[in-house]
């Protein structure tokens, strides 16, 4: 009906889908902001390009090393090294639709040996300045 078709212009101008339009002013009774707030509220983004959603990432590395270098007078001096070996992270994104809303969860894992290192520039070498540490840590979080 073209009637219908003018009365949800408003919302097609916000970039929603003629049906999906149709059918949210027909469920809120042809109210024109309940329609819309349903829409924001109901509607996921159809553009979406699911082989490029994100669902897991995961690291395994031998060894991560972050040197800070002291660079003063034109000497490259290193002053303090961060390792991590034995690296294992995983981070898993899952969204799930529990009571007709979509809650997000967020997994993360992460195991791995730490050291912190300085450089002793009498001796030109490495000592510790702490004993490695193992470390393992497990976060959860949940939205929606």
């Amino acid at each position: 009906d073209e009637c219908d078709l003018e009365r949800v212009a408003p919302l097609v101008a916000m970039g929603f889908a003629i049906n999906d339009c149709l059918y949210a002013m027909q469920i809120n009774n042809w109210k024109i902001n309940d329609a819309a707030l349903w829409l924001s509220q109901q509607k996921q983004n159809t553009n979406r390009n699911p082989a490029l959603e994100l669902k897991e990432l995961m690291v395994d590395a031998n060894v991560i090393s972050v040197f800070i270098i002291d660079d003063c007078m034109d000497a490259d001096v290193p002053l303090l090294e961060v390792s991590l070996s034995k690296v294992l992270f995983n981070l898993n994104l899952k969204a799930k639709e529990h009571e007709s809303k979509i809650q997000h969860y967020i997994l993360a894992n992460v195991e791995t040996e730490v050291a912190l290192n300085y450089y002793n520039r009498r001796l030109s070498g490495w000592e510790p300045v702490a004993e490695t540490w193992e470390c393992n840590a497990k976060v959860k979080f949940t939205k929606g």
